[in-house]
């Protein structure tokens, strides 16, 4: 709708409170673990997930802090993801870069260990580090039930973030 701007003179764009037009970019959530083939990825494809339900402009993706570049999600952790919809067949592990992180609007880590890493690696992230929960066990070479455990407590710390950050 074009309304007249008096301490401008000129006509512009103002959206109403109902317009469907953005005022924000697509916020970005970077999800953060180790090896970036277990937790991490299973939080961003579960929150992925939930973000495409709910219809927020979001994205979540993840990154590791001791990767082997490349590397598949382990077999259990696409068992578990996929049993709550979450697809992991095609991820590859990745390394946590400067960049990832000055694109995110969040960042959430998976232990304590992590944040600390991330903060003394990178310390103007510092306001956008978060732990998941009271942080999420690492089931890597554990057996199934130890995955399913370790992505139904990150789906219950994605509900608490979806609250709070989304």
């Amino acid at each position: 709708m074009m309304q007249r701007d008096s301490n401008v003179g000129a006509h512009i764009v103002r959206p109403q409170e109902n317009s469907r037009l953005k005022e924000t970019p697509m916020k970005k959530i970077l999800f953060v673990c180790t090896g970036n083939t277990c937790r991490s990825p299973m939080a961003a494809v579960l929150l992925n997930k939930i973000i495409k339900e709910k219809g927020v402009d979001a994205f979540a993706f993840s990154a590791g802090l001791a990767v082997s570049t490349g590397e598949p999600a382990s077999k259990n952790a696409v068992t578990a993801a996929l049993e709550l919809g979450g697809e992991l067949s095609n991820h590859r592990a990745s390394f946590l870069t400067q960049k990832m992180l000055e694109e995110s609007d969040d960042v959430f880590v998976m232990s304590f260990s992590h944040k600390s890493a991330i903060e003394r690696d990178f310390p103007q992230f510092l306001g956008k580090i978060n732990l998941v929960g009271n942080g999420i066990c690492d089931p890597y070479g554990g057996n199934i039930e130890s995955y399913i455990k370790c992505r139904d407590e990150i789906e219950a710390a994605l509900e608490i973030i979806v609250e709070q950050f989304l």
